[in-house]
């Protein structure tokens, strides 16, 4: 995906339950945003690629080795668990979740901003 994000946190997720993805600043104040949780989808073989029926994947890189690489191509997984985003202030404090990373971003933003 040239020039664009991906946006479900399934694709930042590296099965640690917190991994960082990037960083929203302010001169003075930064946000960190993180996929949290644990990914945990299982491929019932009715996807369009051929694979064992009741794979489980857990990482980002799980999903590209079954060649799942776009975000239409999520909506064939049956999820147990799943990831989402969170934003922590500097102090580890969560300040809010998100389930895009565009939505992250922006309430990042947004809170910078209201600060």
């Amino acid at each position: 995906m040239e020039g664009k994000a991906y946006q479900d946190a399934a694709f930042y997720c590296d099965g640690s339950g917190h991994t960082y993805v990037m960083s929203v600043s302010t001169y003075d104040e930064t946000l960190d945003v993180y996929c949290d949780g644990q990914m945990r989808v299982r491929v019932n073989g009715e996807w369009d690629h051929p694979m064992e029926p009741n794979t489980i994947l857990r990482t980002t890189q799980d999903l590209f080795d079954h060649n799942i690489t776009e975000e239409s191509h999520l909506d064939g997984l049956e999820w147990e668990n799943n990831p989402w985003f969170a934003v922590y202030a500097a102090d580890g404090t969560e300040v809010f979740i998100e389930h895009t990373l565009d939505g992250a971003v922006a309430e990042a933003a947004r809170a910078l901003v209201e600060r």
